[in-house]
């Protein structure tokens, strides 16, 4: 039986972590992968991800763009990935062709290959329609929202198999018309980090000083459905009151940045606040051990409530404890004893919360014990086999200890 793949993704590698790890699986589970994605400036056009073969096309991402400038990236994209699926197909005649939103038409770029039978595999990293709503700020009924309605709908009838994010993806695709046992469930979630039991415990000198700044972390993109400006608020909060031993550090770029950074400065907080640029997937793990907690303050807005953000489950499997809102999807895996829960957009409740994270020791390591709990079934290693599965690739179920033990040598 042929293995072969084709991934098509709208992203640079290796340094996206979604379609990397998705990858990996793919290549673990004894797959020959290629792929298709964008070129950034000085990438060569082939190159190598493990052992799968990467085609890189000449199309760059425009980060904070007007809405034109991201349908004509698209669209360039599509175009380009189209014609170079239907080359590689009739060469190599793939079994599965996988593609990552966004955006959800692209899944049409495997045209050519599903009219010559190949197995086709939507894995959608985002909800297209909740999303740009968010971003630029439209109603649910404006002829945008309701055309990315209809585009995720035929996208997802055009798949064999869609992968969705988490448990209330299901929910939210089945308006798709779809049956929902066509549905498959990947999380974009995380494995223990191997560093996470060198605990960084905080604590007071004897004359009750902080021997360090107590460290909050956010890291990834700064977009409009995380709420920084309340974490800024929060830090010049307790600033008035006479704490001043918290640092917040902000690892990461995009549209919201310089926003924050004047506000920063506003509130005389720029010393307490240190913008970092983005790091490579496989320093965040070190980057986390050197924090205290993590914070991921969100907006309550529509697209905030069918998230998960990816670095709430970083810091998780760091072993941090984390400091978030109680959006419809993270209630979900997640309550209060597992995560500090904070209502929107307060920056004194916000406060609060930051210092008894900070105070309370036995507080602390029972947010992340209960975290540790929940995070388990959920954790990477399972749903890696479950997307090799969803791709039709059978995955050796792993060989338990009495197993091995019983095993005849």
């Amino acid at each position: 039986m042929r293995r072969d793949v084709l991934v098509i993704a709208h992203q640079y590698l290796p340094s996206d972590p979604r379609v990397g790890k998705s990858i990996a699986a793919l290549d673990q589970a004894g797959a020959a992968v290629d792929v298709l994605c964008l070129r950034e400036s000085g990438q060569p056009f082939r190159g190598r991800m493990g052992r799968a073969r990467l085609y890189r096309l000449p199309v760059r991402r425009h980060r904070g763009a007007g809405l034109l400038t991201y349908i004509a990236e698209y669209a360039a994209f599509f175009v380009l990935a189209s014609f170079a699926a239907a080359w590689l197909h009739v060469r190599r005649r793939y079994r599965v062709v996988v593609t990552h939103t966004l955006p959800d038409p692209l899944v049409f770029a495997a045209a050519v290959p599903r009219l010559l039978g190949a197995r086709i595999v939507m894995d959608m990293h985002e909800f297209t329609p909740e999303l740009y709503e968010t971003r630029y700020r439209l109603d649910r009924r404006h002829r945008l929202i309701r055309a990315m309605l209809a585009l995720e709908r035929w996208s997802c009838r055009f798949a064999n198999t869609v992968v969705t994010v988490h448990d209330p993806g299901v929910d939210i695709l089945a308006r798709t018309g779809i049956p929902r046992e066509r549905i498959v469930v990947v999380m974009n979630s995380a494995d223990p980090s191997p560093g996470r039991d060198r605990e960084r415990e905080w604590e007071r000198e004897p004359d009750g000083e902080a021997r360090r700044p107590f460290t909050l972390i956010y890291h990834g993109t700064l977009v409009n459905q995380y709420d920084l400006e309340t974490g800024v608020r929060a830090l010049a909060l307790l600033a008035e009151q006479g704490e001043h031993g918290f640092v917040l550090r902000v690892v990461g770029e995009g549209p919201g940045l310089g926003g924050l950074r004047e506000l920063a400065a506003e509130l005389g907080v720029e010393d307490r606040v240190r913008f970092e640029p983005p790091v490579p997937l496989a320093r965040v793990p070190d980057i986390l051990a050197r924090c205290d907690a993590g914070l991921v303050p969100m907006l309550d807005v529509r697209y905030a409530h069918v998230a998960l953000p990816m670095k709430v489950l970083e810091c998780m499997a760091a072993g941090l404890p984390v400091i978030s809102n109680p959006t419809a999807v993270l209630t979900h895996y997640f309550d209060d004893s597992s995560v500090c829960m904070v209502r929107f957009g307060d920056a004194g409740a916000l406060a609060g919360a930051m210092r008894r994270v900070r105070d309370d020791a036995k507080y602390r390591r029972e947010l992340v014990r209960n975290a540790d709990e929940a995070l388990h079934p959920i954790r990477w290693e399972v749903m890696a086999r479950r997307f090799a599965e969803a791709c039709g690739l059978v995955v050796a179920a792993p060989e338990t200890a009495a197993a091995a033990e019983a095993r005849p040598t």
